[in-house]
């Protein structure tokens, strides 16, 4: 990867919270997905996260989360659907989709880097890890 030294920093910090004490868990991983609930027919999705510290925000410190994709019903990313991801409580964000699809994905597409197509972090600034969220 091209950022070796933010994956060395994040190595040494899970390295000083499992190990040696000087920090905990939830400063050292960064945002981790504990739950997706569906609405409105399979357009909406609501994820819950553990790890958040103070709450969710974004490397340019917005509301709004970029690095979401639809997943379609055969379970692949379908850039073709509009998706819109906002945070609305420190450990929520509600991700709208533009037609019925089956789940989500965060950072799952390869030319995506941290920053600029995905900011999703905790409020340590640890960037959230890349997940897929289906329901069907």
């Amino acid at each position: 990867p091209y950022c070796k030294y933010e994956q060395a920093e994040r190595v040494v910090a899970l390295m000083d919270a499992v190990i040696y004490g000087g920090r905990t868990l939830d400063e050292a991983t960064g945002p981790i997905l504990k739950s997706v609930t569906e609405s409105d027919g399979n357009k909406q999705f609501t994820l819950k996260f553990t790890n958040y510290g103070e709450g969710l925000t974004t490397a340019d410190g917005n509301t709004i989360v970029n690095g979401f994709s639809a997943i379609s019903k055969k379970f692949q990313i379908e850039t073709r659907i509009q998706v819109t991801a906002e945070i609305t409580a420190p450990d929520t964000i509600v991700v709208t989709c533009s037609k019925a699809c089956a789940g989500v994905a965060y950072n799952a597409l390869p030319e995506n880097f941290y920053g600029d197509q995905i900011n999703l972090c905790d409020s340590f600034g640890n960037p959230a890890k890349a997940f897929w969220a289906n329901v069907d």
